[in-house]
């Protein structure tokens, strides 16, 4: 569980920068492109990477803190449009996600293995585990940076 744990915040802390790297020569009409009419484009792909991020270390810091919390369900789509990330400046967005991480990076840091046992119930999906739930915003980058090629046509 340790060595995962350290490499999952080794690749966080690696992916953010290559998003910037990805999308920052971009132009306008590239980042607000949607693939389809019910994808996202590249810009809200960020913002929903933001909202990701607040919200999952929101949700860790509670497990690490309150035995076994309740985890209510979230509508990222609803949350996309609601926060306006069509229109939204990038570069803005880039920062917050920059920001939003190293605040991620800063905390799970100190965690311990006690820490990283500890649980949720997800209203949905059953049990979580810290150290999953960790896991799992890692991979999140992963995912959406490929979400983001295949809009460019780069995969």
């Amino acid at each position: 569980m340790i060595e995962q744990f350290h490499a999952n915040i080794d690749s966080m802390s690696h992916s953010h920068p290559m998003l910037r790297t990805l999308v920052c020569p971009l132009s306008d009409a590239q980042i607000r492109r949607k693939p389809a009419p019910n994808e996202w484009s590249i810009v809200e792909i960020v913002g929903h990477l933001i909202d990701t991020e607040q919200l999952l270390r929101y949700r860790i810091v509670r497990m690490t803190t309150i035995d076994h919390p309740a985890i209510i369900n979230y509508d990222q789509d609803a949350a996309v449009v609601r926060n306006g990330y069509q229109q939204a400046d990038l570069t803005v967005l880039l920062r917050t996600l920059a920001a939003e991480r190293e605040t991620t990076l800063q905390t799970f840091k100190t965690y311990s293995p006690t820490q990283l046992a500890r649980t949720g119930w997800h209203l949905e999906y059953g049990l979580w585990v810290v150290a999953d739930v960790i896991t799992y915003l890692a991979k999140h980058d992963f995912v959406h940076d490929q979400q983001i090629r295949a809009n460019l046509g780069v995969v």
